[in-house]
């Protein structure tokens, strides 16, 4: 997904982020347990960060990031040479 730059994965890593204001994107995945996406939604529009739902389970997108774990949610704070952040504007 990414080469450079700097994402987070998990709930709780993505939500230090957004009440810090680091996170620059908010990816979540269609299966993610409502009260995490409910609570990840709430904390992106307070940060007016962007938050958008992904057409993948928490297994592709784990895959996708390269690990053996299933991942939820994910937040991007540097996109590096990457334009992912472009893409969901």
């Amino acid at each position: 997904m990414l080469k450079t730059g700097e994402a987070l994965m998990g709930s709780n890593s993505v939500m230090k982020r957004l009440l810090t204001g680091k996170a620059k994107l908010v990816l979540f995945t269609e299966n993610c347990p409502d009260d995490i996406k409910e609570r990840v939604v709430y904390y992106s529009r307070l940060a007016k960060t962007p938050c958008h739902e992904i057409k993948a389970s928490s297994l592709e997108l784990g895959s996708m990031c390269k690990t053996q774990y299933p991942v939820s949610v994910m937040a991007i704070i540097n996109q590096g040479d990457s334009e992912i952040t472009e893409l969901f504007k």
